[in-house]
């Protein structure tokens, strides 16, 4: 009996590993398939959690344009140098002033997040308001960026002090043809516009349109050209006082005057692939560790501090993935993915990434599966991407990360081939 059991316990661990060797081999065998099917770029890479054992690498080593799976990164980054809540201000009390400049913080009379702290700090102060632009000097869009895409909502431009999310929101009105959000913008609208939509002139904030452009109730967002004049012109507004503007810091000390939970942004920035929260969330993260509001920094700050001992080298632009050059490797995506779980309750993290079938940009994706899955999805043209956390059949919580690059279909088709890999995965391990 003892000669069986010891037998048994050699044995069962040598069939397990070579049932976990076929089910590796059958994984490959039907990604090369797709790859040759398609005639395109994958790669895939799949840890086990818990056990710290790779299970799928498919060509994980290689470098793929991430598109928005870039926001997990700037996610990881601010979730370990901010706090509870997002710094709003940089501002001293002088006499009858307050003196104040900009922390990049996006949530200022942001449209669709709560009322920030900051904002009602100023409304409420009674003194005189001066505000500082800071050694802002970034450029109004990031490096790889498409400049003329300056008319579309996911493209606003970076500032040092963002005010209504650094848009114009429009809506179709049955009375007045539009409605401008806020009423501030009213005087911009033109109605001498020569194609179809409501076009803002490229380097100044006028918005022309003809007819009725959008239906009632229909809305769209164009982004405004910003200027320290214009923030300026636009804090006086909604806080009901002339605010003066200084260049420069604010002299002497400062405080930090906080805005809205850090979390109520991370998840509209990570459900909605949220560009404009994005980028602002790297300068916040400059300004939580006393940096020069640039994107630049940040991103070389948190490579040093917080992204050291990765798989592979990055090549990381910018905060929200609208890049071109942006350049990750699968298996360095769940590197980072691993490192979140790892050191964040896990409740919050899966809170914060879109669920498959139910939430965000991945609602409609796995409607009619069984597979538990919290993922960023990452897209533009001939570039589709997800990398999040599933559980497989066997209960295991599984990382991944799936890249499909320079294919020459629709991105429906690759979301399909990404359900048809996860069931794999799902059903395999």
């Amino acid at each position: 009996m003892k000669d069986f059991l010891k037998r048994t316990a050699v044995v069962l661990p040598a069939a397990l590993l070579i049932l976990g060797c076929s089910a590796s081999k059958k994984v490959m065998r039907e990604l090369q398939d797709l790859e040759d099917e398609y005639k395109y770029h994958l790669g895939v890479s799949v840890l086990d959690f818990e056990e710290g054992r790779n299970l799928v690498s498919w060509q994980d080593s290689r470098h793929f344009n991430p598109a928005s799976n870039t926001k997990v990164y700037t996610l990881f980054a601010c979730l370990n140098a901010l706090g509870d809540s997002l710094p709003g201000l940089s501002c001293r009390i002088s006499g009858d002033s307050v003196l104040f400049e900009g922390t990049g913080d996006p949530s200022f009379l942001h449209p669709e997040l709560p009322e920030s702290h900051a904002f009602r700090f100023l409304r409420d102060s009674g003194k005189v308001m001066v505000y500082y632009g800071g050694d802002y000097s970034d450029e109004r869009y990031g490096p790889g960026w498409a400049w003329d895409d300056y008319n579309d909502y996911y493209q606003t431009e970076k500032s040092a002090f963002p005010v209504y999310g650094n848009v114009l929101r429009l809506t179709g009105d049955s009375v007045s043809i539009l409605r401008a959000e806020p009423s501030f913008w009213n005087t911009s609208l033109s109605a001498d516009g020569l194609k179809p939509g409501i076009i803002r002139d490229e380097f100044q904030n006028i918005f022309r349109f003809s007819g009725r452009p959008l239906p009632v109730q229909l809305r769209q967002d164009i982004p405004v050209r910003v200027s320290d004049e214009l923030t300026c012109r636009l804090l006086n507004f909604a806080i009901g006082k002339e605010v003066a503007y200084r260049p420069g810091h604010v002299p002497g000390k400062t405080s930090v005057i906080y805005s809205v939970p850090a979390d109520t942004v991370y998840k509209k920035m990570m459900y909605e692939s949220d560009n404009m929260l994005a980028e602002q969330l790297l300068y916040t993260y400059a300004a939580g560790n006393g940096l020069a509001l640039s994107s630049e920094g940040a991103i070389e700050h948190a490579l040093g501090k917080h992204f050291a001992g990765m798989p592979d080298s990055l090549v990381w632009r910018d905060g929200s993935g609208l890049s071109r050059y942006n350049l990750f490797t699968p298996r360095t995506t769940v590197e980072v993915l691993n490192r979140m779980a790892s050191r964040f309750p896990r409740e919050r993290v899966f809170s914060l990434f879109p669920r498959a079938g139910k939430t965000g940009t991945i609602q409609y994706l796995f409607r009619d599966s069984p597979i538990e899955i919290y993922a960023k999805s990452g897209s533009f043209s001939n570039n589709y991407n997800l990398s999040g956390y599933l559980y497989s059949k066997k209960g295991k919580l599984l990382i991944f990360s799936v890249m499909h690059n320079n294919f020459a279909y629709p991105i429906r088709d690759m979301q399909k081939v990404t359900e048809r890999i996860l069931t794999m995965v799902y059903e395999k391990y």
